[in-house]
């Protein structure tokens, strides 16, 4: 399971922010995420998705 989680750092790069956006997205709950003691966060690639999603800009 775990091979298929993204990182911050992956999901920074697929949506060309900074790793710091993504954090502060985890941390005000727009994008969910897992986290594995205390300083490891991976993103599940449907919660990326859902999380694309509810923020496109397209109509």
């Amino acid at each position: 399971m775990n091979s298929n989680l993204l990182t911050v750092e992956q999901v920074a790069k697929q949506l060309v922010v900074t790793k710091p956006t993504v954090y502060n997205w985890i941390k005000e709950g727009f994008l969910k995420s897992i986290r594995f003691g205390r300083n490891t966060i991976r993103i599940a690639p449907d919660d990326l998705k859902t999380f694309i999603d509810e923020h496109s800009t397209n109509s």
